[in-house]
């Protein structure tokens, strides 16, 4: 018997219908997972910041040893299983003291991540968005920038203290501005086109127009710059630590053990090598990971 004109077509399966109510970012994001899967620079600076960052988190599983336990009559050992890296003028494990140094160094690198994507992209959207504020804090910017960016955050922490803490604020205090101005730019560059006109003429308010418009268009090259910042911010960490402005015996970070080793350079050069080369590592890698999201959130780069 033949089907009549009327009959339904048969409903589409589970699978098919909850793909069609999902959301149409969700599949934007998964291609841009897979494009960035695919992007060599990107994969490997992932990689490096990855082993990083899992190794000092990691840091009791790696090593028995304290970071501070001392054994002058161990002094200066060589490479063994016991240590990996030797041990340094007071016998204490290399290896040990780097995890953990990496540790501190990370929380201060992402801490810093963390605190100039809030304030450098809420500076920068009152900028960009609101006429009347440009002005005045775009010239506080120029004020700060104005002023060389190590001893700004040296003065910084001169006047707070030197703790790690404040290490924060002074490194945030001076990359907020570098956030602010991507931030800023992209803002004036967004809120004089079209979608955006439309949203104001149907009477959308500027909150709503920042939150649902500007905003996650802002994201991408957002996310690009912090991958940088994340950079700046280990190296100024390593370079107030090693001017001794901060950390402790304690409490090293990588920066630290740099400066701690470094008049031991010529009869012992390892001591200063493997916090060297942590950190160049983090910031390679870093560098690498903002190129290759740069590549893949920019339809410019893309094409």
């Amino acid at each position: 018997m033949k089907e009549g004109a009327g009959t339904a077509k048969p409903l589409l399966g589970r699978a098919d219908q909850l793909e069609a109510l999902a959301p149409p970012h969700r599949s934007q994001w998964k291609q841009t997972l897979v494009r960035f899967s695919r992007n060599v620079s990107g994969m490997v600076g992932f990689v490096l910041v990855l082993i990083v960052v899992v190794s000092s988190l990691a840091a009791p599983l790696l090593t028995q040893a304290d970071p501070n336990d001392t054994d002058v009559r161990n002094a200066y050992a060589p490479s063994s299983r016991d240590h990996p890296f030797g041990t340094d003028n007071l016998g204490r494990d290399v290896f040990s003291r780097v995890l953990y140094g990496a540790r501190v160094s990370v929380v201060i690198g992402f801490a810093v991540v963390a605190i100039t994507t809030v304030t450098g992209a809420t500076i920068g959207f009152m900028a960009g968005y609101y006429s009347r504020l440009d002005a005045p804090l775009m010239r506080l910017v120029d004020m700060l920038n104005a002023i060389p960016a190590i001893l700004l955050a040296l003065a910084i922490v001169a006047i707070l203290g030197p703790q790690l803490v404040n290490i924060v604020i002074a490194v945030s205090v001076v990359l907020t501005t570098v956030t602010a101005r991507v931030v800023r730019s992209v803002v004036l560059q967004l809120k004089g086109m079209e979608f955006v006109q439309a949203a104001r003429a149907i009477g959308a308010g500027d909150g709503r127009i920042i939150v649902r418009h500007l905003l996650p268009n802002t994201l991408p090259p957002l996310i690009v710059q912090q991958s940088l910042v994340l950079a700046l911010a280990i190296l100024a960490e390593a370079g107030l630590t090693f001017l001794g402005v901060a950390g402790s015996v304690e409490t090293p970070t990588l920066g630290y053990l740099v400066s701690e080793s470094r008049n031991y350079l010529q009869a012992h050069p390892m001591l200063s090598v493997f916090p060297g080369a942590a950190i160049f590592l983090f910031v390679l890698g870093a560098n690498l990971l903002g190129d290759g999201l740069r590549d893949v959130l920019d339809p410019r780069m893309r094409r």
